[in-house]
């Protein structure tokens, strides 16, 4: 069953990136025009990472986790829907030990980009009449939009990695039967493919959009 959810959702993910990506083309007059565009977004991320103050050790640690968390969910998320989408198995092997290993260090890792990087995710007052006004059916700036978007993504990210963590870590213990040890499992693989599409979206919202103003920076340090 989870085989089936999960790749139907990335099914539909690739389709709805490939339309929105298609759409963006299409507001250009060339296919390069629009590549030199998301090129030159990218830099602009890049550039706002490499403009930090070297005295502005918080900041370093900002970038350093949230690249450090990307690497470890990559890690986490190939090893675990590798055998799973593709073969239809369990996860074993050398997968399943790169997989036991990345696990506890991207739980600190999340931990840690949590404290750095809440701060500045919370919903400011303008990110509210953007929401406000988009329930309204009223015309919202795309920037203003895709922040809205990231934060929420943001936090649905640590929504979903507590029954992500806690589903492993329950099952450790001799509390649940042959029947809850499933039941862990499932949750487990669930979280998992929720967090995983939702930080999809939060990476192609950040990298291939331009920004009203760079990620790495904020009003608030």
């Amino acid at each position: 069953m989870l085989r089936i959810f999960s790749t139907l959702a990335f099914l539909l993910l690739f389709v709805l990136i490939t339309l929105d990506m298609r759409k963006q083309v299409l507001k250009h007059s060339t296919f390069r025009i629009w590549l030199r565009m998301q090129w030159g977004a990218v830099k602009s991320i890049w550039a706002s990472r490499q403009s930090m103050r070297p005295g502005n050790a918080l900041g370093v640690l900002r970038g350093l986790f949230y690249l450090l968390t990307l690497v470890l969910f990559m890690v986490l998320a190939i090893t675990g829907f590798i055998p799973v989408v593709l073969f239809g198995g369990h996860l074993t092997g050398v997968l399943l030990l790169v997989h036991a290993t990345a696990a506890p260090l991207f739980a600190l890792s999340l931990a840690l980009l949590s404290l750095l990087w809440a701060h500045r995710q919370r919903f400011t007052e303008e990110n509210w009449n953007t929401v406000r006004n988009l329930t309204a059916r009223r015309q919202v700036e795309p920037d203003r939009l895709q922040e809205v978007v990231r934060k929420a993504c943001f936090w649905l990210i640590m929504a979903f990695s507590l029954p992500l963590i806690l589903s492993i870590i329950l099952g450790v213990f001799p509390l649940f039967g042959t029947e809850g040890q499933e039941a862990l499992v499932l949750l487990h693989g669930i979280s998992a493919l929720l967090l995983t599409i939702t930080a999809i979206i939060h990476s192609y919202t950040l990298t291939t959009h331009s920004q009203r103003r760079p990620y790495y920076h904020g009003e608030n340090t």
